[in-house]
């Protein structure tokens, strides 16, 4: 999922990635914090985290989460500032993921993403929650809110003024 996006001015400076997999959701889990760790104790503010993005398991059913950072000098918007936390999750079903992913979501926190992904044969689901805050850029005014209800008709508006009147038709025939 994209959270920000960067202007690429150096190949190796702009973005960095980190790519990390597991078949166990305490494993990725831990992975991806660990990543989020070390990204963000290296370089502090001076990255982004940017985007992360779960794939689905082949048939050894291992799943990957690709990270990406971008340099905040070419952060063109958005972003996590201060370090997202990761909460995985497993289940058999689609069903049971949805059951899965209530008992796993966090009691406190900023929700930011929620993402699902299947194994190849369907035997597996892995799904992933992300808490923390997204940057706004500057300027901005944040996402828009949902739209509220339709208000009550207004009163009905003055009368307009008399149309032209149209010419008189032709003189029908004469009586009998």
């Amino acid at each position: 999922m994209r959270y920000g996006s960067a202007t690429v001015n150096s190949p190796t400076l702009s973005v960095i990635s980190r790519i990390v997999s597991a078949s166990e959701p305490s494993e990725l889990e831990a992975a991806v914090n660990d990543a989020l760790d070390e990204v963000y104790a290296l370089v502090g503010p001076a990255y982004y985290l940017i985007d992360l993005s779960l794939a689905g398991a082949g048939d050894g059913q291992v799943f990957t989460v690709t990270m990406e950072f971008g340099r905040t000098t070419d952060v063109t918007e958005g972003g996590f500032a201060a370090q997202p936390v990761v909460t995985c999750y497993l289940a058999s079903t689609p069903t049971e993921l949805t059951v899965q992913r209530a008992a796993a979501a966090p009691p406190s926190g900023v929700f930011a993403d929620s993402q699902s992904a299947g194994a190849s044969k369907g035997g597996v689901f892995m799904g992933l929650l992300l808490t923390g805050v997204l940057t706004t850029p500057a300027g901005a005014t944040g996402p828009t809110g949902s739209t509220g209800p339709t208000g009550s008709t207004g009163s009905t508006g003055p009368t307009g003024r008399t149309g032209s009147t149209g010419s008189t038709g032709p003189t029908g025939p004469t009586g009998p």
